[in-house]
């Protein structure tokens, strides 16, 4: 249980590690001082709605579907689009390397979308890690912070090994976009295999036993 933590407090870290490092390379691409800000707010504000959307659904969607595959299509669906998400992110800055110039309106605002959906996911699956460690044991939580951190500094280290940074070309900007998108599919393989192989068993009834809890109460 204590690689799930790891595993699933890395998950929905990545988005958000990868989309601050970007801050600066996104200001130089936008000519916008004030983008820092702007990328904060559409990241974490669309997580913390996405926190707030769980907290009203939650009991709804598990008793209608029980929490073991609520959890399971959260974390895989929300991942896989993530990890798409982060891709295209990537290709969508490269616009201003290829042309030399920077990013148009229309760009501008599609890039601030695609961070609105990652701030989106990151929350969602936030919330779900949050449920299925903390069911089995509150000391798991821990580790889900080890995980977090984790991806923080991978992605620091791909950073460096990328070159990425404020004048980064478009092949670095690619590649430090894909290498994202590699660690969230890593982390989903890991999922499903801890999964198939039982280790999350034990998380899943015992929010399954809640759930029917609560439904009694």
């Amino acid at each position: 249980m204590i690689l799930a933590a790891i595993c699933l407090g890395a998950l929905p870290s990545i988005g958000n590690s990868f989309i601050c490092a970007a801050v600066g390379y996104i200001t130089e691409a936008t000519g916008d001082a004030t983008c820092f800000f702007k990328v904060l707010l559409c990241l974490y504000a669309s997580s913390a709605v996405a926190n707030w959307l769980q907290a009203e659904f939650d009991a709804f969607f598990d008793a209608k579907y029980t929490p073991r595959w609520t959890y399971r299509f959260r974390i895989l669906c929300t991942g896989i689009l993530l990890g798409g998400l982060l891709v295209c992110f990537g290709r969508l800055l490269t616009i201003s390397s290829a042309h030399g110039e920077c990013l148009g309106f229309d760009s501008v605002h599609l890039a601030f979308a695609c961070v609105v959906v990652i701030g989106f996911c990151s929350g969602c699956l936030f919330g779900s890690v949050a449920m299925v460690v903390g069911e089995v044991q509150l000391q798991h939580l821990f580790m889900v912070w080890v995980g977090v951190s984790c991806a923080g500094l991978a992605c620091i280290a791909i950073k460096f090994i990328t070159g990425f940074g404020p004048f980064a070309t478009a092949e670095q900007v690619d590649a430090f976009f894909f290498c994202a998108a590699l660690m969230v599919g890593a982390c989903l393989v890991l999922y499903v295999v801890l999964d198939c192989t039982g280790t999350l068993d034990l998380a899943y009834e015992a929010a399954e036993s809640a759930c029917d809890a609560a439904l009694v109460n």
